[in-house]
């Protein structure tokens, strides 16, 4: 009995050590991105440029930092299925957008919102409703799994030549 006791003890002690960290490294990657912020801001006044149109941020009442427009999730979500062969299930293309757009998030796109998910995650669902209702993506595909339409594939052509990618 004394031995449950004493993992007991250990167990809550690595879960306040483990919330601790998760707060360290939370505060370190915010801190982070405004660094990068600040720095891609000098050198764009150093280079007299204004930033690509993809990585303009769009503020949203209520947040104080910009946000990644839900637009700019088109060309990742697009390329990813593309990638994968034209569908994957919703938590690989997740993922697989946030490797894409890893460098480009904001601070406040990681920010946990109201009804639970990251606020970018988020934010692809909705850019993912937005591309199935215009006839990017098929709206027959299995629950679960998100499946490009030829319409969406030409979508990503026409996107990818005007950007560069």
């Amino acid at each position: 009995m004394e031995a449950l006791g004493t993992y007991t003890a250990e167990l809550n002690r690595l879960t306040e050590l483990r919330a601790i960290i998760v707060g360290e490294l939370l505060s370190l990657r915010d801190e982070l991105g405004k660094m990068v912020t600040s720095i891609d801001a000098d050198i764009e006044r150093l280079q007299g440029t204004k930033p690509a149109k993809h990585t303009r941020k769009r503020v949203v009442k209520g947040v104080k930092e910009p946000l990644t427009r839900q637009s700019d999730f088109t060309l990742p979500i697009l390329g990813t299925l593309i990638e994968a062969g034209g569908s994957l299930r919703v938590s690989e293309v997740i993922r697989r957008i946030g490797e894409k757009l890893g460098n480009d998030l904001t601070p406040a796109d990681w920010q946990n919102i109201k009804s639970g998910p990251v606020r970018w995650q988020n934010r692809a669902q909705w850019q993912r409703l937005r591309l199935l209702r215009e006839g990017y993506l098929a709206s027959d595909s299995p629950r679960g799994v998100w499946e490009i339409t030829e319409k969406g594939r030409k979508l990503y052509q026409d996107l990818g030549a005007k950007s560069g990618r």
